[in-house]
C-alpha cells in the first residue's frame, strides 16, 4: 500500500517573454528588498511547510537560474512556442 504524503506540488509559471522591457518579470523588485518572485515563493512557504516548489523558466534561463537557488526549477526548452494560457 502507499503512504499518503501531506505534501504539495506548487508549480510557477515563467517561461515567457515579459509584456514590457527586457528582463524577466519575475524578477522586478517590489520594493528596495524583494523581487516579485520572492515574494510568491515566500507566500506560498508561508502557507503551507510541506512544499515541493517548481518555476518553470525558459526565457533568460541562465540568468534565472543564477539568481534563483531556493525551488525546484524546470526548463520549457520549447518556451518560445508554447503559451501560459
Amino acid at each position: 500500500m502507499r503512504k499518503k504524503s501531506n505534501s504539495i506540488n506548487y508549480f510557477l509559471l515563467g517561461a515567457g517573454k515579459p509584456f514590457s522591457g527586457k528582463n524577466p518579470a519575475m524578477l522586478n523588485s517590489l520594493n528596495d528588498h524583494t523581487r516579485i518572485i520572492d515574494w510568491q515563493i515566500n507566500t506560498a512557504y508561508s502557507l503551507r511547510k510541506n512544499i515541493k516548489i517548481s518555476l518553470v523558466i525558459g526565457y533568460e534561463r541562465k540568468l534565472i537560474q543564477r539568481v534563483i537557488k531556493k525551488v525546484n526549477i524546470i526548463v520549457n526548452k520549447k518556451w518560445e512556442n508554447n503559451s501560459a494560457i
